[in-house]
Order: C-alpha cells, then sequence, then structure tokens
C-alpha cells in the first residue's frame, strides 16, 4: 500500500485549478488521477517549446504502473489524488502546493522549509 499523505497545503488558486482540472478528468477503469512532473516539452520538430514551464501536471495514470515512490494525497477538503514527486516524500516534512505563472500552467509543490 502507497503512503498516505496529508502534509500538504494548497493555495486558493491551485485549489480552484486543480478541482476543475480533476472534475474534467474522467479515468477510465484501473486508471487513477495524478500529478506527475514534466520538466520539459518539445514541438514535433525536437525543440524546446517557446514559454513552457516545468512543473506538476494532472493526467491519468494506470493505477497498477504506480510505484513505490508514488504518493496517495489528501487534502483538507477531501480532495484526493496520487503525486508522482520528483524528491523523496517525507511524512515529516510540510509541503506547499501552488500555481506556476498563469492559471493554466503546472502546480509546483516543494518543501515550506524551501524558498
Amino acid at each position: 500500500m502507497r503512503p498516505q499523505a496529508t502534509n500538504l497545503a494548497v493555495s486558493k488558486a491551485a485549489s480552484t485549478e486543480l478541482q476543475k482540472r480533476l472534475a474534467a478528468s474522467r479515468p477510465k477503469r484501473g486508471d487513477v488521477n495524478s500529478l506527475v512532473y514534466v520538466a520539459e516539452a518539445k514541438d514535433k520538430t525536437g525543440k524546446s517549446e517557446s514559454g513552457f514551464r516545468p512543473g506538476y501536471v494532472t493526467c491519468r495514470v494506470a493505477q497498477k504502473s504506480l510505484g513505490p515512490g508514488s504518493v496517495t494525497v489528501r487534502l483538507e477538503d477531501g480532495t484526493t489524488f496520487e503525486l508522482l514527486p520528483v524528491f523523496k516524500w517525507r511524512a515529516e516534512e510540510s509541503y506547499w502546493m501552488d500555481l506556476v505563472g498563469e492559471a493554466s500552467g503546472p502546480f509546483s509543490i516543494r518543501p515550506v522549509s524551501a524558498s
């Protein structure tokens, strides 16, 4: 069983956008709503997309493909999703989630102690 995380606080703007994106996602049987980190985006020619910002995006992931590093996140409002963090999630740490740039952009998730 994957770890359950309740140590993620979310900005109001990120919470609103996350709710919209999760509501629009309809996972197929065996899939789960997830946040995954995208470091780079390239166009059809292989060039980096102009204006791209790295961060977490919502997507559907096959539940059976989730590895030991994934975490089931349960927010205060009851929202639940799988997180595939790019760092080791620590239960004793507090984390903060916000939007990167505009509302249509990705999310950032970082330890509260990080600046």
